[in-house]
């Protein structure tokens, strides 16, 4: 880079510790100041845990010039999507991509609304930035039929994985939030349940009945000393928990499905180290970082192929074109008879998602707009 470096502001509606955006927002943040540059975030709401010298409100934001770069993170309708519209300086969007507003019908209107509002937005900032950094190829073809026209690249979610170097049994008190939370034990024992994992909100676009569905196919064709663990917050989703638990009951497996809840993120670490199989049946992914985690940890995967899933998955796993749950129970039969079958290229798959590899590509691409 030529010149004098200019300041570099991350901005984004939410800020949460332990969420893959905000994760990723820290990740780049500590690298842009590793290299010398005066940089900062800037967010709506935060639940306070990151250093005021990192991250502040919006609202302390004295304003900004010409020559600030503006890395906004767009995934949700908000306010600051309408503020950054006449913010001075050289915009770049980085785009996380939106849950259609239809999943939520019937279950959680106030953010259904939101998410139908926040599409709105999306769609009419699209002569805002310079250019777009889309987290994969199934969100920038999202924006090119929104009508995007700036330039539009692709690169991967950039991932901390020192974070997850958590040492063993630290995230024992993630287990002890709720009595189903707590029958998890690290590892797997000679005659213990396989413990089929999914890590997500509780949310109706993620298809948690079809993960209850499978795992009762599982359970009457093959085996019965299962249980599928649903790992994740379902605040403001409590009618969708409500009749997933009624529906995990007709079929006779509600013993067998656990809602852990959150349990932060040295428990969702701990999860993964005990999990035998992940299974993914969501509908809407724009990335799905669970998936890589997943493969980070050596867990065998069965997904279904809907959005951004296959691009994310490559051939590390078993992907499936219909969720049919006695197709599904076979591929979890599959996976947990013989899980080596997918370890070599699940291994070489999260390579690909290194974080000197994804943020080295992520720093390329904001390049031009950094070059004083």
């Amino acid at each position: 880079m030529t010149g004098q470096k200019r300041r570099i502001l991350q901005m984004l509606p939410s800020l949460w510790r332990g969420d893959a955006i905000g994760n990723e927002v820290l990740a780049i943040h500590r690298a842009l100041r590793e290299q010398g540059y005066d940089t900062k975030i800037y967010y709506l709401q935060s639940d306070g845990s990151i250093p005021a010298e990192d991250a502040q409100p919006v609202s302390e934001l004295p304003g900004t010039s010409p020559e600030d770069v503006i890395l906004y993170h767009l995934s949700i309708g908000s306010a600051l999507n309408d503020r950054i519209r006449t913010m001075p300086g050289h915009k770049v969007f980085r785009y996380h991509n939106i849950t259609p507003a239809y999943f939520f019908r019937g279950y959680n209107p106030k953010m259904g609304n939101k998410c139908r509002l926040g599409l709105e937005e999306i769609k009419s900032l699209r002569d805002v930035p310079e250019s777009v950094i889309a987290v994969s190829e199934f969100n920038k073809q999202d924006l090119i039929s929104y009508g995007y026209k700036c330039p539009i690249s692709v690169c991967p979610i950039v991932i901390r994985w020192e974070d997850y170097a958590i040492p063993e049994g630290a995230g024992q008190s993630g287990f002890s939030g709720t009595p189903d939370a707590a029958k998890a034990e690290p590892g797997r024992g000679k005659n213990a349940a396989a413990r089929i994992l999914f890590v997500g909100r509780i949310s109706p676009n993620k298809c948690h009945e079809d993960l209850i569905a499978a795992t009762a196919a599982y359970v009457a064709k093959y085996d019965g000393n299962v249980t599928l663990r649903l790992v994740g917050s379902d605040a403001g989703n409590e009618r969708y928990t409500a009749e997933l638990k009624r529906y995990a009951k007709l079929l006779g497996i509600a013993e067998k499905v656990i809602f852990t809840g959150p349990v932060g993120f040295a428990g969702i670490v701990e999860e993964y180290r005990a999990a035998d199989l992940f299974l993914c049946l969501s509908e809407h992914e724009g990335f799905c970082v669970p998936l890589v985690e997943a493969m980070h940890f050596g867990v065998p995967i069965v997904a279904y192929d809907a959005a951004a899933v296959k691009e994310t998955l490559g051939n590390a796993g078993i992907l499936l074109t219909d969720k049919a749950p006695e197709l599904v129970a076979d591929a979890m039969h599959k996976q947990l008879l013989q899980p080596e079958d997918f370890r070599a290229a699940e291994a070489k798959r999260v390579a690909d998602f290194a974080q000197e590899v994804t943020l080295k590509r992520l720093l390329e691409l904001l390049e031009p707009a950094m070059q004083g």
